[in-house]
């Protein structure tokens, strides 16, 4: 399998439109690389390569701009519907909240499962009881408060740090390590 390197998104894309021109019914072209890396680049010329008329779009950077313009992000978990059906299956990991926290966008979740392990309650977001309209009106109120939303926005960037990639894998070799 080959491996190549371009120094910059016009050679990218004009490797990804080579790559398309030469391309093949079977063919599985896999992309690796960190955010910003030009794989969407890549994928235009690509596109182009194949002679389609569609254009590429990079789904991270779509999700980063609705988290950037959202003034809050909200992830319930465990609710009940407008019919009254109760669902009690939380959300697993927290990473909708790290996702918009690391965006600056403040959080809202309820206290379901591990979720409020991924909020600073009070000073990122806020966590809301399960079920509770109330609860979750409060919490809302509270963040969208125009004299409190920039402390809870300034702090959500910095509270998601230590779950970056790089701060995981670290702590991760470490535990191996010490094994």
């Amino acid at each position: 399998m080959p491996t190549v390197r371009t120094t910059s998104l016009e050679q990218t894309e004009a490797l990804g439109e080579q790559v398309g021109q030469a391309a093949q019914a079977g063919w599985v072209v896999g992309l690796d690389g960190d955010l910003g890396a030009g794989k969407t680049a890549f994928v235009r010329g690509f596109v182009r390569g194949l002679g389609c008329g569609s254009r590429a779009h990079s789904p991270t950077f779509a999700l980063l701009h609705e988290y950037r313009s959202a003034r809050i992000a909200v992830l319930p978990s465990v609710h009940t519907d407008c019919r009254g059906a109760y669902s009690a299956v939380p959300e697993l990991m927290g990473l909708t909240l790290i996702e918009a926290q690391s965006c600056g966008t403040p959080v809202v979740c309820t206290d379901a499962g591990a979720m409020p392990e991924f909020v600073a309650d009070r000073v990122s977001g806020r966590v809301a009881r399960q079920n509770s309209p109330e609860s979750l009106a409060a919490c809302f109120d509270d963040i969208a408060d125009p004299a409190r939303w920039p402390s809870y926005a300034g702090a959500a960037r910095s509270f998601c740090a230590p779950f970056a990639m790089d701060q995981v894998a670290a702590l991760h070799l470490d535990a191996y390590a010490n094994l």
